[in-house]
């Protein structure tokens, strides 16, 4: 099956009001300032159901749900969140009228880089879809996805615009 994997946070949703909120509570202005029990206690925060309130749709990450779909890809969301935070992200998709076909999301307790684990969710999926296009707004994570997938477009979601990689293919040899 064709598809499309998309990211949530950057890429659907804009969380810099919740990113910002918890900044403030946590006592910093900058993630770069975090360490040590501000830092956990920070992302207890940003991970937790309290904030979710505070998300926006991003229109233009959701344009390019409507344009898969339209090439007809499934969607297919790979998600940093949490496993808990299921139920409340699938209502927030609702929410905001985003559509997909499957969604996957990191195990509750797995504190590893979102640059290992979306990839290794992505790399067991490879079975069952024939992904085109790659949604997300950390570059680092696309480079990983490169490395083993060779025909798919790489989109790379910055806060006003996205930019196709296409040099990707070249950086994973």
């Amino acid at each position: 099956m064709l598809a499309a994997c998309f990211d949530i946070d950057g890429v659907l949703i804009d969380n810099t009001i919740r990113l910002k909120k918890c900044l403030e509570i946590v006592g910093v202005k900058a993630i770069e300032e975090l360490s040590g029990e501000s830092k956990s206690l920070f992302w207890k925060l940003f991970l937790s159901e309290r904030f979710l309130s505070l998300d926006r749709p991003r229109p233009l990450g959701i344009s390019y749900v409507y344009r898969a779909v339209n090439k007809g890809y499934k969607v297919v969301i790979v998600t940093g969140r949490p496993e808990r935070l299921r139920e409340a992200t699938i209502n927030q998709l609702n929410e905001f009228r985003i559509s997909f076909d499957e969604i996957y999301f990191r195990r509750d307790n797995d504190f590893r880089k979102d640059f290992v684990v979306k990839p290794e969710i992505i790399r067991m999926l490879t079975y069952k879809y024939d992904f085109k296009e790659f949604h997300d707004d950390e570059e680092e994570i696309l480079r990983r996805i490169a490395h083993f997938i060779k025909n798919a477009e790489f989109y790379h979601h910055k806060p006003n615009k996205v930019v196709l990689l296409n040099n990707l293919l070249q950086w994973s040899e």
